[in-house]
């Protein structure tokens, strides 16, 4: 049953190789906690439903291909052991975003990122350089002038807010302005805050920003909290903590809250006089 297992997890990565088809963690979901894909020359450490280790070569059931894509993605795991990546991130990218590590600039990508400040033992270093090889450059310097224009960001800002979360160059032009607009103008964050919390741009403005900003601001106006959650706690907290920490601890003394984060009832409603 194992082995039928790995040869199953084997073919899914080589299909997605050579087709050039995006991948998630759950294509390689497992039950049990640990396998191992032995292949001729290299294993696979599966861990928790990911890949964490790979050594010392690229998988030979994606080598076996006679495919110029996956030729590519050999070099270009290379480039990434050269320039120190650690192997966990490595292997963790390939199964999560296969098609990014057979980019034809990579190398140029790569010296990009670097310029760019990117700590190449963390996470977002990888990050930073799948962005780059989903978006073309003048969708890439399009976005840098809305934060600029519409935030106000300074260019330190900006590369600040990329070496924290690459993630927010993902983002829509209209999506960007549209987060800026009800942060800075509505909500009243300072834009500068907002630089220091790239990670409000990955995130659904209906679904969960502005529900959680208006939560807040009305117990803020009712002196139920003291100051506003900082916007990364707001961000990353997940449905059950925010509603446990905000909502239901509140709903007595202020009726309708629920109803401000189902979107329901506008906040401004429930504002303190």
């Amino acid at each position: 049953m194992f082995r039928s297992l790995f040869y199953k997890l084997g073919v899914t990565l080589k299909r997605q190789l050579i087709n050039g088809e995006s991948s998630s963690s759950s294509s390689f979901a497992s039950t049990a906690k640990y396998y191992f894909f032995t292949s001729q020359n290299q294993n696979v450490l599966i861990k928790n439903s990911r890949v964490t280790t790979i050594y010392p070569s690229f998988s030979t059931a994606v080598a076996a291909a006679s495919n110029d894509r996956v030729k590519r993605v050999m070099v270009n795991v290379e480039l990434f052991r050269n320039e120190g990546v650690p192997e966990a991130n490595i292997s963790e990218y390939l199964i999560l975003h296969p098609k990014s590590f057979t980019a034809n600039r990579f190398v140029e990508i790569l010296r990009k990122v670097k310029g760019m400040g990117f700590d190449h033992l963390e996470s977002t270093f990888l990050k930073a350089v799948h962005m780059l090889t989903i978006m073309s450059e003048a969708s890439w310097r399009n976005k840098m002038d809305v934060y600029k224009t519409c935030g106000g960001w300074t260019e330190d800002q900006i590369q600040s807010a990329l070496r924290k979360d690459p993630g927010c160059m993902k983002a829509s032009e209209k999506k960007i302005m549209a987060v800026m607009d009800f942060l800075v103008n509505e909500m009243s964050y300072d834009s500068s805050i907002v630089a220091e919390n790239p990670i409000v741009f990955c995130c659904s403005l209906e679904d969960k920003i502005i529900p959680r900003c208006s939560v807040i601001r009305v117990l803020v106006s009712r002196g139920l909290i003291k100051e506003n959650i900082s916007l990364g706690t707001l961000a990353t907290l997940v449905d059950e903590s925010f509603l446990e920490k905000f909502v239901t601890k509140y709903e007595q003394e202020v009726p309708g809250l629920m109803k401000v984060f189902e979107g329901k009832l506008n906040y401004q409603k429930l504002l303190q006089k």
